[in-house]
């Protein structure tokens, strides 16, 4: 199963349509259509922690397709709030367009960014 079959089907669980979807989650419909049906193979994760925020599951029930419990969403609304952010939807928009090659270089440095960015805190505060 994909990650749009999935979405479909907790939605559909869920009973909510894929407008309501949309509403809550402020990804268009007609993008949710196309990832429901197969034809965006890889969405964002910034359109995916919305939707799994939405439907009250963890991120990895989606993308795992794991059965959903029923477990309330994982992810603390305040990262969901940060998504809003301008800077943090750059950084997204960045992500998203790595390739594997990439991704691979990037779990080499991951554990790096908190000593960046309490770095950059440092500096901001100055």
């Amino acid at each position: 199963m994909n990650i749009g079959k999935s979405i479909a089907r907790i939605r559909e669980n869920r009973k909510i349509s894929r407008k309501e979807l949309a509403q809550k989650t402020s990804v268009p419909y007609q993008t949710l259509n196309n990832i429901e049906a197969g034809r965006v193979k890889e969405p964002g994760i910034a359109a995916l922690i919305k939707i799994a925020q939405a439907l009250e599951v963890s991120l990895d029930t989606l993308i795992l397709n794991k059965l959903d419990k029923g477990l309330k969403n994982t992810i603390p609304n305040e990262v969901c709030k940060a998504l809003q952010d301008t800077e943090v939807k750059k950084f997204f928009s960045l992500i998203d367009a790595v390739d594997v090659k990439g991704i691979k270089k990037l779990k080499k440095i991951s554990k790096y960014f908190k000593v960046v960015i309490e770095g950059i805190e440092v500096r901001k505060n100055r």
